[in-house]
């Protein structure tokens, strides 16, 4: 019972965390839609406040070709629009399994324990029935289960 409380921590730790990055990032991006916002409304006014005092001069001018134009082009006026860019990013998962079903690590070649991992990943090695043999590891990894499938993004 002490290594599935263990367990337990370990997966939340980790989901906590990735909702902590998620929630960081959904923050940033807020902020950054704000900062555009806020620009975007600064330089509507600047603009507004230019049209307004060019027509008014052109009013007093009685100059209807030129606050035509200008009419024109404050109608023109597009603003660039805020969008949602969706990308990727790699999550890495975690999932629930035995030690007997871990995959094979990475070692250095010249390793001592290279060849005792050769020796007991041969022990553990399982004939399918095709004379293919394939480690218990590699079988978690091939047969989906509720403990080592992955989640649909």
């Amino acid at each position: 019972m002490k290594k599935r409380k263990e367990v337990l921590e370990r997966l939340t730790k980790w989901v906590n965390e990735l909702l902590r990055l998620v929630e960081d990032h959904v923050n940033s991006q807020k902020k950054l839609l704000d900062q555009y916002v806020d620009a975007q409304k600064r330089s509507l006014d600047t603009e507004r406040k230019r049209f307004n005092a060019e027509i008014a001069a052109q009013r007093k001018k009685k100059d209807n070709e030129q606050i035509e134009r200008l009419l024109a082009e404050c109608k023109a006026l597009k603003l660039d629009q805020p969008i949602i860019d969706q990308y990727e990013q790699p999550i890495s998962y975690m999932r629930v399994m035995t030690e007997a079903q871990l995959p094979p690590r990475k070692t250095d070649e010249n390793s001592v324990h290279k060849t005792e991992e050769n020796q007991s990943q041969n022990r553990s090695t399982e004939d399918n029935g095709n004379g293919n043999g394939i480690s218990a590891g590699e079988r978690s990894l091939r047969t989906p289960t509720s403990a080592n499938a992955r989640s649909p993004r």
